[in-house]
Order: C-alpha cells, then structure tokens, then sequence
C-alpha cells in the first residue's frame, strides 16, 4: 500500500452530512414505503463513508495518523481472525484452535511463552506482501522461507493462521516466534514485506505493530 495516511477531510463530512439529511428526509417523506433500488444505493454510500469516518478516528486515538497505511487497512488488520494450533497433549494428542485478541491478555501465549521459558513473542506471516495478492505457489514458498528463517535463529515456532472475519481475503498462513525482541520481529516482518505484526511481551497481550 502507497497511499496517504487515515484521513477525514471537510469534503467527506459535508458528504457525509449531505447523505444522511437526504436519507432523513426521504424517511420522514415515505415512512411506510418500501426500500427502492436509489434508497439502497444511498445507504451503501452513507455506510462506507461512516466506515472510514470510524477508521479515521480509531487511527486518531491510537495514534497512527502518520502511517502510510490506510486507515480501512488498519482497521482490517484490527477486526482480522488471529488464529494457533494448539495442541492438547493426552490421549489423542488433540489439536485445537486458539484465538488471539488484541489487546487482551491471552492464556495460550501465556502458557507457550511459559513453557519455552520466552518472554516475547510475536506473530507473523510471510503472505501476500505489502497487500499484494500473490499465487498460492509463491505464498508458500515465502512461508518456507519465514519457517527457515525462524528455524536459523532458533526461535521457537508454532503454526498460525490470519484471516478476514468476513472472508473478503483468503487466509495467511503465520507463525508465532517466541523469544524474539520487538525491533528483532519488526526487522523480519520488514523483509517480508509486511503492513504490520503483532507483537506481545511478559504482559501477554499482542498488539498490532504497524511497520510502515
């Protein structure tokens, strides 16, 4: 992604503004008819400039209004699935699925950080770089190589997954590093190309870390 930073200019807010007074009216016209086709159209408009609007204000708060990425970008990235495999060791040595909440204290990175004796770790995908779609084939070659890397560098690795609730982008296969420091897990994210990671330390929170 090369374009500007989030933004919410004058321009949109008139829009905005215009938009949903002619919504109102319309409403206060017709309370009782049915939704036509122009209406719809309208109400697709209002809803995704109410989106980036939202987008806007939440890179505001968090501070990232310097970033070249896109505020709907980030706000992707926030609203993404981040998923382990998580393996219960007994019987049937049974894989699970375990979730990753920003910004919320997490049990499984806990227990992982726990048991490898790390005090860092950070998710990481090596797909589709800077947002650039690429072949299957291709992907999973720069997955190999981020498992190579890991491997040289003695990072502990577990498999991972991030995908779009929505299912608007394919899945990305990851890994979780354990034992790495942020800039170290910054500067391998960088190589790969990537918008951004997430990175968690003693408190076992991952956060998104945006790199550009």
């Amino acid at each position: 992604m090369t374009s500007p930073g989030p933004s919410w200019t004058n321009e949109d807010e008139e829009e905005f503004s215009r938009l949903l007074g002619e919504i109102r009216r319309d409403t206060a016209e017709r309370p009782n008819a049915d939704e036509t086709e122009e209406d719809a159209i309208l109400a697709g408009r209002l809803n995704r400039l109410l989106a980036r609007r939202r987008a806007a204000q939440r890179a505001a708060r968090l501070g990232l209004t310097n970033s070249a990425i896109p505020a709907e970008i980030v706000e992707a990235y926030r609203n993404a699935r981040y998923e382990l495999e998580w393996i219960t060791i007994g019987v049937d040595d049974r894989h699970q699925i375990a979730s990753l909440t920003l910004d919320v204290p997490n049990p499984y990175l806990e227990a992982l950080m726990n048991m490898t004796g790390r005090s860092t770790s950070a998710f990481i995908t090596a797909h589709n770089p800077l947002g650039r779609q690429l072949s299957d084939e291709e992907n999973a070659a720069r997955h190999a190589a981020l498992e190579a890397e890991a491997k040289k560098a003695g990072y502990p690795a577990f498999p991972g997954q991030g995908s779009d609730p929505d299912g608007t982008w394919p899945p990305e296969a990851s890994l979780l590093l354990l034992g790495l420091s942020r800039d170290a897990a910054c500067e391998i994210g960088a190589r790969f190309e990537q918008n951004a990671i997430l990175f968690a330390d003693s408190d076992f929170i991952p956060r998104l870390v945006l790199l550009r």
